[in-house]
């Protein structure tokens, strides 16, 4: 004859399975939403007036050129446009410049991507943790009290 489970254990496990898909998901949630960045460029057709020469671009900047866009990247850190255009802003009265690269011109911008999850994912899977957390210890002592007098009453 099987053993029945108890209404105690079913819980234990309902919400062990809970805080652990909590946990997974905060743990998803936090490498698919995070800022990013990305840089754009567009060709002109005519020869501006003010414009820099670009002459060692890093592999997204050349991405861009050549795509358009780059793909998206973490850290401001993995380009150097964002310092090509502080450091060369400033000669032309922090108006609007351009780049000249292989003969050339383009239009040359980095671009902050945020992404927010929606507003209450963190706030459910934060819930989720911190009730099955709770549910769990609980429930761990009380199952523990049981058998601690059922063991003195023996």
């Amino acid at each position: 004859m099987p053993r029945k489970v108890s209404k105690a254990t079913l819980a234990l496990v309902f919400f062990t399975l809970t805080l652990t898909l909590s946990i997974v998901g905060m743990s998803a949630m936090f490498s698919i939403y995070h800022p990013s960045n990305e840089i754009f460029a567009h060709k002109l057709n005519y020869e501006p007036e003010r414009y820099v020469l670009l002459e060692n671009p890093d592999n997204y900047t050349l991405e861009a050129i050549k795509n358009g866009h780059s793909a998206e990247f973490c850290s401001s850190d993995n380009t150097n446009i964002d310092e090509i255009r502080s450091a060369n802003a400033e000669q032309f009265g922090f108006k609007q410049f351009y780049y000249k690269y292989n003969n050339s011109y383009y239009d040359i911008g980095l671009v902050a991507i945020d992404r927010f999850p929606p507003f209450g994912l963190p706030l459910m899977l934060l819930a989720g943790i911190v009730v099955s957390a709770s549910a769990l210890v609980i429930l761990t002592l009380l199952k523990t009290i049981c058998y601690v007098k059922k063991k003195a009453a023996n």
